[in-house]
């Protein structure tokens, strides 16, 4: 096939299959099969400059390692204090996870930074405290073994708490000012809190589940949740790209094909993009 067709053929192999799955490589899988086959299956890593971690994702990561230090290790429950240590820990780990902040022409982004996750994290812990849920761990493990089609699962929750009823409550945390996330969950195509859910209960899927963007102190906890169903769907696709995959057709995700979830490939960040003919197609239609 032509790079820009929306469609790679690859040899048909009746046993082709993940070696396990984690919430991320399933919605690349179902979005962008083409990509997963290429990074997951054929092995095309980041070259290392592409895998150094930068801006949001730096900044992310460390913000997800405070949290995880405030809640493992302190059991820290006031939001004030929460707030503060987090800014303390923010200056232990920038050396580590952020040392380009160091630089002197960067004091006043690295402060900036310092506020936001100080004054992020008071007002999370404000919403958990609201809502009287307690937690129960930060990176929390969600691994189940051959539970998905016969494959291991694998994963960990930012967060899971529990509510006043003993039900689990799992907020997933994002460096984000985007909007894709909360779409993805009010319109029931998150992947991710699907997965949690159905790894937490996989009989009542009894989870409730909220996005928290840091640098917008937004907590977002979607009122319209079927986790049950977003599950469902997941498996549908799943089936259905597996199958095509192994019959030797490869979609793009940058050209619409007909899912129950009608996922959106996040092409801007996707590591092969340049062999799928996505640039070339989009000239074309010019």
């Amino acid at each position: 096939e032509e790079a820009s067709s929306p469609i790679a053929r690859i040899v048909a192999d009746k046993d082709l299959s993940p070696k396990s799955v984690s919430a991320t490589q399933l919605k690349t899988l179902l979005d962008c099969p083409f990509q997963w086959y290429l990074t997951k299956h054929a092995g095309l890593e980041k070259s290392d400059a592409l895998s150094l971690q930068t801006g949001s994702t730096m900044i992310g990561l460390l913000a997800h390692k405070a949290v995880e230090w405030l809640i493992n290790k302190d059991r820290e429950t006031d939001p004030v204090r929460a707030g503060e240590t987090a800014a303390r820990y923010f200056d232990e780990l920038v050396p580590q996870k952020a040392a380009e902040l160091l630089a002197p022409d960067r004091e006043v982004e690295r402060a900036h930074y310092r506020r936001i996750l100080q004054s992020s994290v008071q007002t999370l812990w404000e919403e958990i405290r609201k809502r009287k849920l307690s937690f129960v761990e930060a990176a929390h493990d969600v691994t189940r073994e051959k539970a998905f089609e016969g494959l291991d699962f694998k994963g960990s929750a930012d967060i899971v708490l529990k509510d006043e009823n003993g039900k689990f409550f799992v907020i997933d945390l994002k460096w984000s000012h985007g909007t894709h996330f909360i779409d993805a969950a009010d319109n029931g195509r998150s992947v991710q809190l699907a997965a949690y859910a159905w790894a937490l209960e996989p009989v009542g899927f009894e989870v409730k589940s909220a996005y928290y963007m840091f640098p917008r102190k937004l907590f977002h906890l979607s009122e319209q949740q079927d986790h049950r169903v977003t599950w469902e769907n997941v498996l549908e696709d799943y089936r259905r790209a597996l199958g095509e995959m192994r019959g030797g057709v490869l979609h793009k995700g940058y050209e619409t094909v007909e899912t129950k979830l009608g996922l959106e490939p996040s092409c801007n960040f996707c590591p092969v993009k340049a062999l799928c003919g996505k640039e070339r197609k989009e000239k074309e239609r010019k």
